[in-house]
């Protein structure tokens, strides 16, 4: 028999929303508890819906596979996420291959399990179809609510509400976002470009939380348990963890502040997990009050997209480096080839192809200097000026250990006004926030 929190989440399905005592009685006499290893699969395209299985605990990816032949995730399922409903309909192949992604626990029932409790209780059967029912409407109304690629992610049709100052909003379970970017998402759907394809600036985001929170901690301006907390979320992140819980549209009003959101409250909620608690339990921890503490959009956002950049220019200095050996390249090979230069539109005296090409990959060359300097130029940044620059709502020296974190955290050498030789320091650290 399973365990009665286990029962307690199947009684709340949708699926089994219609049956009464005996019926779930029944149902848990029959339910089969299975558990799979990391990259086990539980099934495979092509196999025939055998299964109705109920995820108890960790995480199932469905795999497909591309044109190339390579795996790709299309959709994850958590904890009550429910696979192979069709099978209560008909035996049709899968489509998708489901792997465990880590020690998966899951409750499984077979078609013929089904036609058992069927058989055995009256009007079992047409019980779970209304529950069937139910959840696909509830499957459809995400997507409606949640348009784009990533509304597959959020599946179950499971909701928990969440307030702002504009009411209640409904907000997937699954989902690690909250009311601020759910209202960001209807409100800013203007290219179809979210967030999650910008891996390096939701790294960056995530090392800033994570050096705010420690700064807080150094500043006896947040306990212990929540700094770990949010610092365990943000490294994974870093990791790459969660990017597809960043749904909001790059292009957004607010400066912003949606970025922002999205980035606190997947955080907030992911911490309150690692803490024991529910997402949404934000008495616990919020994503205003804890993991936003001492910071403003106008400060955390641009540092994010500063380190963002600064994190990328490696990647791109030997991108160009590699299109300047191909211009090179090409210098040689078409250094045979006479062609007519021209000056001012017109004619002028005759000159190769690979001069020309030779002259592209020199221009292109000197472009790498000036990217290696900019990127110097993006670490000096502006945590701790919040909302205007004047520091409102950040303890003193805040500002200095938030720079000393983040430079432990990324490896880069990270200024600010306070910290810089080039500029005064304005402010003068507290002796509750000690300096290096």
């Amino acid at each position: 028999m399973l365990p009665e929190a286990d029962q307690t989440l199947i009684r709340e399905l949708p699926l089994f929303a219609d049956l009464d005592g005996e019926d779930l009685a029944a149902l848990f006499a029959t339910l089969a508890e299975r558990r799979y290893a990391d990259s086990d699969r539980l099934f495979a395209a092509g196999d025939a819906r055998s299964h109705l299985r109920i995820i108890l605990d960790g995480r199932v990816d469905l795999m497909t596979t591309d044109s190339k032949g390579e795996s790709k995730r299309v959709i994850s399922y958590d904890r009550g996420d429910m696979l192979g409903e069709g099978v209560l309909l008909d035996g049709t192949l899968h489509a998708t291959t489901a792997v465990a992604a880590g020690r998966v626990r899951v409750a499984e029932l077979t078609r013929e399990d089904f036609a058992g409790l069927f058989g055995a209780r009256d009007g079992l059967e047409a019980r779970v179809l209304r529950g069937f029912v139910r959840s696909v409407v509830g499957r459809v109304d995400q997507i409606r609510h949640h348009v784009g690629p990533e509304a597959l992610r959020f599946s179950s049709g499971h909701t928990r509400s969440e307030h702002d100052l504009l009411g209640d909003l409904d907000v997937p379970a699954e989902a690690y976002y909250g009311v601020q970017t759910a209202r960001a998402r209807e409100n800013f759907d203007i290219t179809g470009v979210t967030l999650q394809s910008y891996r390096h600036l939701i790294a960056a985001l995530a090392w800033v939380k994570l050096a705010a929170a420690k700064a807080n901690l150094d500043c006896d301006n947040l306990t212990e348990e929540k700094t770990d907390a949010i610092v365990r979320a943000c490294l994974e992140i870093t990791r790459g963890r969660l990017h597809d819980h960043f749904i909001v549209d790059v292009v957004q009003g607010g400066a912003g502040t949606s970025t922002n959101m999205n980035a606190n409250e997947v955080i907030a909620n992911r911490a309150l997990e690692l803490m024991g608690h529910a997402k949404g339990d934000y008495a616990h921890l919020h994503p205003n009050n804890d993991v936003n503490r001492a910071q403003s959009t106008n400060d955390a956002y641009p540092t994010a997209l500063k380190l963002a950049m600064a994190t990328s220019v490696a990647a791109l200095v030997e991108d160009v480096h590699g299109l300047v050996a191909s211009f090179r390249a090409k210098a040689d090979e078409f250094a045979g080839v006479v062609k007519m230069g021209r000056t001012q539109l017109q004619d002028a005296v005759p000159m190769t192809l690979g001069q020309e090409f030779a002259a592209y990959a020199r221009s292109i060359a000197q472009e790498i200097d000036g990217l290696n300097e900019n990127a110097d130029g993006l670490l000096e940044i502006n945590m701790g000026g919040t909302a205007i620059g004047t520091g409102l709502n950040a303890p003193a020296g805040y500002s200095e250990r938030v720079v000393h974190h983040l430079r432990e955290a990324t490896g880069l050498p990270s200024t600010s006004p306070t910290t810089s030789s080039r500029r005064p320091r304005t402010r003068r650290p507290s002796s509750r926030c000690p300096r290096d």
